[in-house]
């Protein structure tokens, strides 16, 4: 499986929990977001370079910690506010677009980017 589109009444269920397990406001600043304990905020900005192994290292760790969070079965969401949401595999491949980019990168361009395990745990 790649990555696989969710119909719009499933990305409005998923979208729902999303709002109600981060308390999550859209539209306000990633500041006010109060996800559930524990959790970790990494500032990956020091890391980041002109040549594009950025972006590289950044999409190895997390398909590392995505794998690490999943059974071989498993799949999770990816989800980019008011854009179309995915399900996808994180152990099997993950396909490119045109650009070299997933359909919903791991790097934010200025939209908010969540990826969340499917029991949302």
């Amino acid at each position: 499986m790649s990555w696989t589109v969710l119909s719009s009444r499933e990305n409005d269920e998923v979208w729902t929990k999303v709002n109600r397990i981060v308390k999550w406001k859209p539209g306000l600043q990633c500041s006010r977001m109060k996800p559930p304990r524990p959790y970790i905020v990494y500032d990956v900005s020091a890391g980041f370079k002109e040549d594009g192994r950025f972006l590289t290292d950044l999409e190895e760790k997390m398909i590392g910690a995505f794998k690490a969070c999943t059974g071989p079965l498993e799949t999770m969401y990816a989800l980019d506010w008011q854009h179309e949401g995915y399900m996808f595999h994180p152990h099997g491949p993950l396909p490119k677009d045109e650009y070299g980019d997933w359909p919903i990168p791991l790097f934010p361009n200025g939209d908010y980017y969540f990826f969340f395990q499917r029991d949302f745990e």
